[in-house]
């Protein structure tokens, strides 16, 4: 648990938790460093155990911010392309965003919706999407279920934990928050297997 969440579990009987979170999911879109996994579960679990804040509340800030996020992660492709800055033209990063380009030109229900569950991912993958003009009427109801899957994962992880762990909200809140983030890990490893594998039908 950061500074971050720590803050966030102070905030949950005040009415400016729902901004916190809408403000959290949205620059996670963009800005990988922004735990927003960890924010939501912690403010869902939370929630669930007391009832403060509202849970319905804490869905719908949260799907509405992990959408406008990945919204303006599609903008910024579209507008800079995907090589404008010196962090895009690191290996690791370039080599996603290629496999992403090459992904959703032909997938791109699959890649967007896995790539939501990466905190890396989801950001080069929606930048991808833009830099490669992926028609912005297709991206959008792909973008919405993604934020709507992501936020239910991060609620049922915290739903679990609550319901183990009802006496405790704040112990409750750490293991959602962990079950949540360990979601993106376990996607990013299975996603990883798959390309190795491909890769070695391609080059035996």
């Amino acid at each position: 648990m950061g500074p971050l969440t720590d803050m966030l579990l102070g905030m949950m009987t005040s009415p400016w938790i729902y901004g916190v979170i809408l403000l959290i999911c949205v620059i996670d879109g963009f800005f990988p460093p922004m735990p927003s996994e960890l924010v939501v579960a912690s403010a869902a679990a939370v929630a669930w155990t007391t009832g403060t804040p509202l849970l319905v509340l804490v869905i719908a800030t949260a799907a509405l911010g992990a959408w406008l996020g990945d919204t303006i992660a599609f903008l910024i492709g579209r507008r800079v392309g995907l090589s404008r800055f010196r962090w895009m033209r690191r290996p690791a990063i370039a080599r996603l965003s290629a496999r992403a380009g090459r992904g959703l030109a032909t997938r791109p229900t699959s890649i967007l919706l896995a790539g939501r569950f990466i905190p890396v991912g989801r950001v080069v993958v929606n930048m991808a999407a833009g830099a490669t003009r992926l028609p912005y009427r297709r991206f959008l109801p792909i973008s919405v279920l993604g934020a709507l899957l992501w936020t239910t994962v991060s609620v049922l992880m915290a739903i679990v934990a609550g319901a183990f762990l009802h006496a405790s909200p704040i112990m409750a809140a750490v293991a959602a928050a962990v079950l949540a983030a360990s979601i993106g890990w376990v996607v990013d490893r299975i996603l990883s297997s798959r390309r190795a594998a491909a890769d070695r039908r391609l080059y035996p």
